[in-house]
């Protein structure tokens, strides 16, 4: 029979191994619970993790990942120019229809168009007018915001924008736009103030200085011309003298 001191130590260190692997699972129980509310993305939070590939269509429109380019025919033949539409992965459709001559819009630009809007469903026309914004900063749907981007000044686009990238599944409530609801913009660029440009401040002085260069510039030239012209007048008189003198002499 064991030492009643010999069974203590037993039961004691028993009891202690009992102990550890009771609070080793209850550590592993709670670090997958932490993971679990964390999610994925919390625990590689502190890895580095590569920028996606963010490229550009021919309409200048950023996109990610692949894009599938439609020829138009029937847009093409009724304005006699070849028109395609850009179709991005996150349902974004792109048809340039004029495509402008002016400065191209970018992320950070303040712009100025006309543009009227439509249910694709429908057809139903549910707005129309002017606004102006800065490119990128939120202040319209992000259809608008990734759509206008390469869009040139005095330019038309037309715009197919899902649900995703307008007002979503709960569209605008008591408004005319329902749920869900894929949109068909027209919109026409009027004005691209590119970001960083500051207007130029008028100097009255400065300006002063050069209409008065500029007009003494101009009585210089008149000055000279008056007495190139007085010249070319003295010797045809001297000329003339002189032949008439010829003729008298032979007279």
């Amino acid at each position: 029979a064991l030492r009643p001191t010999v069974r203590r130590n037993m039961l004691d260190r028993a009891a202690s191994a009992v102990a550890i692997v009771g609070l080793s699972v209850c550590v592993c129980a709670l670090l997958i619970s932490t993971s679990s509310l964390q999610g994925p993305s919390a625990l590689v939070s502190k890895r580095a993790m590569p920028k996606a590939n963010i490229n550009t269509g021919p309409a200048g429109v950023p996109f990610w990942g692949t894009e599938t380019i439609r020829a138009d025919k029937g847009l093409s033949k009724a304005l006699h120019h070849k028109i395609s539409t850009e179709i991005l992965r996150d349902g974004l459709e792109v048809t340039d229809i004029h495509p402008g001559k002016g400065p191209a819009a970018a992320t950070g630009d303040m712009v100025k168009v006309h543009y009227t809007g439509k249910l694709a469903k429908t057809g139903k026309q549910f707005d129309a007018g002017t606004i102006s914004f800065k490119i990128g900063a939120g202040k319209v749907i992000k259809g608008w915001d990734q759509g206008l981007e390469g869009l040139h000044q005095g330019g038309t686009r037309m715009l197919h924008i899902p649900p995703t990238l307008a007002y979503g599944v709960k569209g605008t409530p008591g408004g005319p736009i329902p749920g869900d609801a894929t949109l068909l913009f027209s919109v026409k660029m009027l004005h691209v103030k590119k970001a960083g440009r500051k207007a130029h401040k008028i100097n009255n002085k400065q300006v002063h200085a050069a209409m008065e260069k500029r007009r003494m510039l101009m009585k210089k030239k008149t000055a000279a011309r008056a007495a190139m012209a007085a010249s070319h007048h003295s010797a045809a008189s001297a000329k003339q003298h002189k032949l008439q003198a010829s003729f008298a002499h032979l007279i």
